[in-house]
């Protein structure tokens, strides 16, 4: 049973199905049994994983919303931006992702 459970998570992991992030988050909640399937434990998370489109909008409103921050700090405004993604993304998609993400959508803005 375990041994299935971690095949499982490994295999979601893999197939990109949720992001590595949130497998500290699935064990968690099945180890204090709060759920008894991998699957009921990522529809109770709400991690499952998100399109690059839908990532792609995601990203653009938050640029859209705090560009003030881009044109005052710049590249430095990074850390800012990747708190606010991590909060509505967290565990949906890969962190590095978003950060290269945002990196590039900064330069592109900087840029013009």
């Amino acid at each position: 049973m375990i041994k299935d459970i971690i095949t499982n998570i490994f295999k979601k992991l893999d197939s990109n199905k949720i992001a590595k992030e949130s497998v500290f988050l699935i064990f968690e909640k099945l180890m204090k049994k709060e759920t008894s399937t991998v699957e009921s434990t990522i529809d109770l998370l709400g991690i499952k994983s998100i399109s690059d489109e839908e990532l792609d909008k995601i990203l653009d409103k938050i640029i859209e919303e705090n560009h003030y921050i881009i044109q005052e700090k710049g590249m430095d405004s990074i850390s800012t931006l990747m708190g606010k993604s991590m909060t509505i993304l967290r565990g949906k998609i890969d962190g590095k992702k978003i950060n290269d993400i945002i990196k590039y959508k900064i330069k592109i803005i900087l840029t013009r």
